[in-house]
């Protein structure tokens, strides 16, 4: 078989060179001597020239190596496993709007008709199924152009006493007797007095021979002035609103009266008051039981007694928060206009913005803030008159800081300003909200306590002389208080009652014993000390009005404060009239000015995504937000956590 193979071989190769033409290689016999030579059949011959030929004709590239600058695929990374996308959300299909269907209208002109006929008429040609009750009677004149059957309805309900509602495929009109409805109102059950009082009072009094019971002393005069401001606001929502409503159904009872039920009226009242003054004639003649018969007589013509046991058409219900009224469907209407525009109005609130900063003169503004250096600094617009011809006017001034879109930031601005006057601080700076017409009351304060002592003298025994004292705390506030109450207007103008308060220590002395000689023995030598506080008060109260965002400065309350301090050398200092060469006296006078900003904000949406309050999300943590649950299938419970596994130590066995 080795030998076979090789001759195989041996032959191909000389087929092969022949093919090409190699020099020194015989010619191709034909035929059998071909086969012969090759030791080949016929069919095996002619597929090894086939194959030879076809070899010949095919082209072979040669290999060229790739160039450093070639740009080729980057090498293909594995994939690393990703997590399980979260289900799909299937947003659900809106189909498009239906175009809304026109309502069909109707023209109607009458004049001078039954009401009843023009009911049935108009529910002939409207094709409704109607109920008249037998109490419609009228006339009625309307001249209605492509109205629909509600606008057609209402009109006839406005000439005649009727109203009406629909029932499925029926209207039933009936006569507009008083029927009982309920308003529910979301309003606070409290009842909030408010009263606020400031004032100077100075008197002078010089005594005299004293003179007879209940006349004042011969020569005694009297010289004092005083100036008192007193504000009182009482908000009493639910008895407002329960005598409004009344006074709603009282007025339109009185002009839905015809005139024979008027003068009918006003001559039975007419005849009661002239039964009461004779009743009273009566009394007075009666002598010393007149007042009881008097009041048995009132009480008898319909009194207080009496016309308690009236059933009253409106009933509240503070706790609840429901007013129930029994009136016609006319005056039910007016009632819900009452109770909208109330609502609309008492749910608006305000965010008040209050600094009180204290501004400590420099020797170069000892006359006060120079507004006009400000205005050209902070662009502050304003007119102040601190002068008046004859020094009338006190020394306030109000000044508005007029820019659009004010932020907070504008009052840190103008604070710092200040700083060119004298070194400022900053003694409080309130946020706070409150409802329309609702009192604010900030108070920051130190509660400084003192005693008042009372001294009594009593006989002991053996004609001796037993002193007693008694003490009672007594606290005074220390500190900044401040009341505002808002009006907010349709427009957005915040009307502001304003009444800031400081107190403080008196700085050289802040406080000062009793003089009182009751507190002291007969030697006048062992004295009781009772120190009283000294306060020192600054306060203002103003009504202005302001736009909503903008900034009203409070200034002018001007104080001046000397503190004395005294330096010597020792011993000699001491000396009598000669210890002054020895030391070193300083009196330091300082003026301060006090400057109040106020910025009230109308809020229309209590939120903090509102344009208002979003400035204040800065102060609140940043909370990781919340995973978002509204795939999970109800019912979902995780799988359980599996307790790890803890490694097994070397060489323990398994």
């Amino acid at each position: 078989m080795g030998r076979r193979g090789n001759e195989g071989s041996n032959r191909a190769m000389r087929l092969t060179a022949v093919a090409a033409g190699v020099p020194g290689s015989e010619p191709l016999p034909a035929g059998a001597a071909v086969r012969a030579r090759l030791g080949c059949s016929a069919g095996e011959c002619l597929a090894l020239a086939v194959g030879l030929l076809l070899a010949g004709c095919t082209q072979y590239k040669p290999w060229v190596p790739p160039s450093e600058g070639h740009i080729s695929a980057p090498p293909v990374k594995p994939e690393p496993e990703k997590a399980i996308p979260p289900p799909a959300r299937v947003t659900p299909f809106v189909p498009a709007p239906k175009p809304a269907v026109k309502p069909q209208t109707y023209s109607v002109v009458v004049s001078e008709v039954p009401v009843k006929d023009l009911l049935v008429a108009l529910a002939r040609d409207t094709k409704q199924n109607i109920d008249v009750h037998p109490g419609i009677t009228g006339l009625v004149s309307l001249n209605a152009i492509n109205e629909t059957l509600p606008a057609i309805l209402e009109r006839i309900a406005k000439q005649v006493n009727m109203r009406y509602r629909v029932e499925g495929n029926t209207i039933v009109v009936s006569p507009d007797i008083p029927y009982v409805r309920t308003y529910r109102i979301g309003y606070v059950n409290m009842v909030r007095d408010t009263t606020s009082t400031i004032g100077v009072t100075g008197e002078i009094a010089a005594g005299g021979a004293p003179g007879a019971a209940g006349a004042p002393g011969a020569g005694a005069g009297t010289s004092g002035s005083s100036t008192v401001v007193r504000t009182t606001s009482k908000n009493d929502f639910w008895d407002q609103l329960r005598e409004n409503i009344r006074s709603i159904l009282n007025s339109t009872r009185l002009q839905s009266l015809t005139a024979e039920a008027k003068a009918e009226r006003l001559a039975l009242v007419k005849q009661e008051q002239e039964l009461r003054v004779k009743q009273m004639e009566a009394a007075s003649r009666a002598g010393t039981g007149a007042p009881t018969l008097a009041t048995s007589v009132i009480t008898a013509t319909g009194g207080p007694q009496q016309s308690s046991l009236l059933p009253d058409d409106v009933v509240v219900n503070a706790i609840a928060g429901t007013v129930t009224v029994n009136a016609t469907e006319k005056q039910h209407q007016l009632v819900q206009q009452h109770i909208d525009s109330i609502v609309g109005t008492m749910q608006r609130q305000v965010l008040i913005e209050a600094t009180i900063v204290e501004v400590q003169l420099s020797n170069n503004y000892q006359a006060g803030i120079d507004w006009a250096r400000v205005s050209a600094s902070g662009g502050i617009a304003f007119t102040q008159a601190l002068l008046g011809t004859n020094l009338a006017t006190a020394p306030f001034f109000a000044l508005f800081y007029n820019q659009a879109n004010q932020r907070p930031g504008h009052i840190q601005l103008t604070i710092k300003l200040l700083e060119e006057f004298g070194n400022t601080r900053v003694l409080s700076s309130p946020k706070l909200m409150a409802l329309n017409n609702q009192t604010a009351l900030l108070k920051v304060v130190d509660n400084i306590v003192y005693f008042e002592v009372q001294s009594s003298t009593s006989q002991g025994v053996q004609g001796s002389t037993l002193q007693t004292f008694s003490t009672t705390a007594k606290t005074v506030a220390v500190g900044v208080v401040m009341g505002v109450t808002p009006q907010i207007g349709d427009d957005g103008r915040v009307t502001l009652t304003v009444r800031p308060t400081i107190t403080r220590l008196r700085p050289t002395q802040p406080f000062v014993n009793d003089p009182n000689p009751n507190l002291c023995d007969a030697a006048k030598i062992n004295c009781i000390q009772n120190p009283v506080p000294q306060v020192q008060t600054r306060e203002m109260e103003s009504v202005l009005q302001v736009g909503s965002g903008q900034t009203v400065i409070l200034g002018g309350l001007m104080q001046d404060d000397t503190q004395r301090s005294r330096d010597q050398v020792p011993f000699a200092g001491n000396v009598p009239n000669v210890g002054d060469v020895f030391a070193f006296r300083e009196e330091r006078v300082t003026k301060t000015e006090l400057v109040i900003f106020l910025r009230p904000t109308v809020v229309s949406n209590p939120s903090l995504e509102s344009d208002e309050l979003r400035f204040f999300q800065r102060f609140l943590p940043q909370l990781e937000p919340r995973p978002d649950l509204s795939s999970v299938p109800p019912g979902f419970q995780p799988p359980a956590q599996q307790p790890a596994q803890q490694p097994n130590p070397a060489g323990a066995a398994r």
